[in-house]
């Protein structure tokens, strides 16, 4: 009796091991669609690409500045020379200006470009990402009661055979589990055993057995 619930046991545990590897296979199955995967490395590298190019444009812009100011004759000493210094200091200054208004709005447009890929891209994989978590929550809820429903009669079943074996009193074996039984724990009550001698027969009454107790093993 004990020998064949034991093995219904076996039979239950590989039903929810079967289950469990089911379930998993069909999560591993929802991927990401390989077009979807090379939008965003596409993405990725118009992002790079456009961030390479402001950085060369950004770089030639300001050798171009440079070479506009050495362009321009430093006055000697003449008696204007105020003034004439006053007027190279302008054209430096309008020259150095302007370059970075250049790069100011080169870097805006840059900074748009990317802004309006990562707005295409959230458009095309937005909806993708979203119904691959849903399709894992569905999964997941379909195998929910099937997994309950084989961990419920797992539960009872081995209380069934712990109340069997504890009337057994013995440790009874199947073919994948085995019920070892285990003996209630023996206690002493120690007061009572103050002042009295090991002959006296009330030594009886201080000793208290416990419930016995059954644990399940794999074979």
């Amino acid at each position: 009796m004990i020998e064949e619930m034991l093995d219904r046991l076996a039979e239950y545990q590989a039903q929810a091991d079967l289950l469990a590897l089911d379930k998993q296979a069909l999560i591993n199955q929802v991927k990401i669609p390989a077009e979807v995967l090379a939008a965003q490395d596409e993405a990725n590298k118009r992002r790079q690409a456009i961030d390479s190019d402001f950085q060369k444009r950004q770089r030639v812009a300001r050798e171009y500045s440079q070479y506009l100011m050495g362009e321009l004759i430093k006055p000697q000493l003449p008696p204007e020379y105020v003034a004439a210094m006053e007027k190279y200091r302008l054209e430096c200054e309008a020259i150095n200006g302007q370059c970075e208004r250049d790069i100011e709005t080169d870097q805006e447009n840059a900074i748009n470009e990317k802004a309006k890929i990562d707005n295409d891209l959230q458009v095309k994989v937005a909806d993708v990402y979203r119904q691959a978590e849903t399709r894992k929550a569905e999964i997941t809820a379909e195998f929910a009661d099937k997994q309950d429903a084989v961990k419920d009669n797992i539960d009872k079943l081995t209380q069934e055979i712990k109340n069997a074996t504890i009337q057994e009193g013995k440790t009874v074996k199947g073919q994948f589990y085995q019920a070892v039984y285990v003996r209630g724990r023996v206690t002493w009550i120690t007061d009572m055993l103050d002042g009295m001698v090991i002959a006296f027969p009330e030594l009886a009454k201080a000793r208290k057995e416990g419930t016995p107790s059954v644990t399940l093993r794999k074979i």
